[in-house]
């Protein structure tokens, strides 16, 4: 099984426990472009019997909308902490690509994750071209994972 296979099956029920609704998979993928707004990229390097980049991207706006929706006021609303928590869904999708893979025998290592913003000033993070991403669509707004293969090590 792909990894693209691996993450269509499994990212919808993380993201939509994390938005306490269904996340639903978009059908129809484009390439990935840049969009004309403020956007949160989560990566994170994956290296051992896959190698490549996985990353979470969002609108700043759907991002402060997740956090507001699992935070639930019991934390303050800064930059940092909406980083933090689009790091976190990067983790627990590194964490379901790795379990997977472990049940396939094979192993991974990842780098923490670095979450960087993007804006139609930057156009998006060069890394990233090279594949489709997976579009989820929540109540909170859309997500993309995308996993781009690497073909060297870093």
């Amino acid at each position: 099984m792909d990894v693209d296979t691996l993450l269509a099956q499994t990212a919808p029920d993380i993201v939509g426990a994390l938005v306490g609704a269904p996340a639903k998979a978009v059908t129809e993928v484009p390439i990935y472009e840049p969009k004309a707004e403020r956007a949160l990229v989560a990566m994170s390097g994956l290296q051992g019997d896959l190698n490549g980049v996985l990353s979470v991207r969002c609108s700043h706006e759907t991002a402060e909308k997740l956090f507001d929706h699992v935070v639930q006021g019991n934390a303050a609303k800064t930059e940092d902490a909406i980083r933090d928590l689009v790091a976190e869904v990067l983790n627990l999708l590194v964490g379901q690509l790795k379990a997977n893979l472990a049940y396939q025998g094979k192993s991974v290592r990842h780098s923490l994750p670095s979450v960087f913003s993007e804006d139609e000033q930057d156009g998006p993070i060069d890394v990233l071209g090279g594949s489709s991403p997976i579009i989820l669509e929540t109540e909170v707004g859309p997500l993309e994972i995308q996993f781009t293969p690497i073909e060297e090590s870093f």
